[in-house]
């Protein structure tokens, strides 16, 4: 059922799922200031999983990435750090 999930979420195209405004600034804190650091990033992440659950379309580096944070870490750090 979990693949069955991730297939169908996979297949929609790059945009389908864009943090909205208040997720986009959640994470532009969390990216380019000192309050993504410590206590502050622990809230806001907080703030972030409540805003937004599922997959997040970003672009990181130059690239399109669909991003699937709320059960894998490492892609939590890439898209909140």
């Amino acid at each position: 059922m979990m693949s069955e999930d991730l297939s169908a979420e996979s297949e929609l195209p790059w945009g389908s799922y864009r943090p909205g405004t208040a997720a986009k600034a959640i994470l532009a804190l969390s990216r380019y200031t000192p309050l993504g650091r410590g206590f502050a990033r622990k809230t806001m992440a907080a703030q972030l999983k409540a805003l937004h659950s599922g997959p997040v379309d970003v672009q990181l580096w130059g690239t399109q990435v669909r991003l699937f944070p709320h059960n894998n870490v490492s892609e939590w750090k890439i898209l909140t750090g």
